[in-house]
């Protein structure tokens, strides 16, 4: 790649590519290759400039930073899957792409991220969640082990103006160019340990008495499995540093995918997520079991032989066969069971691999989401004991988030080991499989440890 490359150059090139196509209500992605660089560090100078922005890491696939929306839609109903669908096809329909100056080729993006289930928000109307947010970011700069590339998704009615949104990515490809590389160490304060531990302490006998009739629909036979969740809200005492918890996430959660969905300055979810609920990648279709906790400072054989964990393992691990075979996927890979640390919690690991032509991402998303790994077992009553059970409204917390790009290459993740700033307070949510064998005390301590965890990088 020519990083000299003039701007003359560059827009009479985009615009011989555009003479091309006929332009009656299309939009044009155009791409081009970037040096390597650092994401946070460009979100860190970009942040301020955009009021919707997502932020994307995963160390082994692929990581991106969207600045900005080209075409979105906030959907509140039922029937998500289905209407993100349309919603998918009608923008890739009209997508045409430009790729210059390069042999390899990304493919444009649309993000998303999916509510936990479609029923009413509990909570006032500032917190309500859309059943699913759909972005085709303005901007998306992007990267994977071998290459970084910036692209600009453009509407076009007609070619007046091209040049000036042309001229728009040449200044922000020269804004990313000229920015110095920042200090990747952070700050890291003594968080109050003693005020967070109050708060936990506080929110105990509540937790206790959700656990306990967790417990018992279990010892009744009502449910196999079932997921109880913990919210703790509280104030924030300056301005959320949203960068400087990137940078702390990257380095106390390295196995994990962080993960940022800025709505506006005063809305944001972040997180780094330790279970993906499903990726499809040059043919490889790659899903996750991921349920069964320890602290990391455990010999990771308790874990292993720990019959309670192993259940509740093989709950989420079935779950994932019984839908590769309603979507007629019978033949697949079973990766040995493993412990895999992420921070201060380790979690029981099975990966499923299997090799597909293709596979359509909305039945993915419909038929593995909500898994037995953030539900319970059978999916249906375990909803509904949720949704009596949980005095808030799970809103984004345990849901799909990701992306799919116009080959229909898709990359999901679950929203958990997160939190969202909104109005100047922030929630924490955190939640433990309950299963034959559980007890109450040993769940409440695994929630406040998922908590905890995750305060750490944000009170300081």
């Amino acid at each position: 790649m020519n990083y000299n490359l003039s701007f003359s150059d560059f827009s009479k090139s985009v615009l011989q590519e555009i003479d091309k196509y006929s332009l009656d209500d299309s939009i044009i992605s155009i791409f081009i290759e970037i040096p390597r660089i650092d994401l946070i560090d460009i979100y860190d100078d970009l942040l301020e400039d955009y009021s919707f922005s997502s932020f994307w890491e995963d160390n082994n696939q692929i990581s991106y930073l969207a600045l900005g929306k080209c075409e979105s839609l906030n959907y509140f109903g039922t029937n998500k899957f289905k209407f993100a669908k349309k919603f998918n096809d009608e923008i890739f329909k009209k997508l045409i792409t430009i790729n210059l100056y390069s042999k390899r080729i990304f493919f444009p993006k649309l993000i998303y991220f999916f509510s936990f289930d479609d029923k009413k928000n509990k909570n006032a109307s500032y917190k309500s969640i859309p059943s699913f947010e759909a972005v085709l970011p303005k901007f998306l700069i992007i990267k994977d082990k071998k290459s970084t590339y910036i692209s600009m998704n453009i509407k076009l009615f007609n070619k007046k103006n091209i040049i000036v949104l042309i001229e728009e990515l040449w200044n922000l490809r020269k804004r990313i160019l000229s920015k110095k590389k920042l200090n990747s160490s952070y700050k890291s304060d003594k968080i109050n340990q003693d005020s967070f531990h109050e708060l936990l302490e506080q929110s105990r006998n509540i937790l206790s008495k959700k656990v306990v009739r967790g417990i018992k629909l279990i010892n009744d036979d009502i449910l196999q499995k079932i997921v109880i969740g913990s919210r703790l809200i509280f104030k924030a005492n300056k301005d959320l540093n949203l960068i400087n918890i990137l940078k702390k996430l990257r380095i106390n959660q390295p196995n994990s995918c962080k993960y940022v969905w800025k709505r506006n300055s005063q809305d944001i979810t972040f997180g780094a997520s330790p279970e993906k609920l499903f990726s499809f990648n040059k043919n490889l279709l790659i899903l996750e079991a991921v349920a069964g906790t320890a602290p990391s400072n455990l010999d990771k054989n308790i874990l292993l032989k720990s019959q309670k964990d192993l259940l509740e393992h093989n709950f989420v691990r079935d779950y994932l066969f019984e839908s590769l075979h309603h979507l007629n996927i019978n033949e697949y890979k079973i990766e040995k069971i493993k412990v895999i640390q992420f921070g201060d919690v380790s979690h029981l690991y099975t990966e499923i691999n299997s090799e597909i032509e293709s596979i359509c991402p909305f039945l993915l998303l419909e038929y593995l989401h909500p898994s037995p790994a953030v539900c319970g077992v059978p999916k249906k009553e375990a909803l509904f004991w949720i949704n009596n059970i949980e005095v808030y409204d799970r809103g984004n917390y345990a849901s799909p988030i990701g992306w799919i790009d116009s080959r229909g290459n898709s990359d999901f993740r679950v929203a958990i080991r997160g939190a969202r700033f909104i109005n100047n307070e922030i929630e924490i949510t955190a939640g433990s499989g309950i299963v034959k064998g559980s007890i109450a005390e040993n769940e409440i301590e695994e929630i406040n440890l998922k908590l905890l965890t995750l305060a750490k990088e944000i009170l300081s």
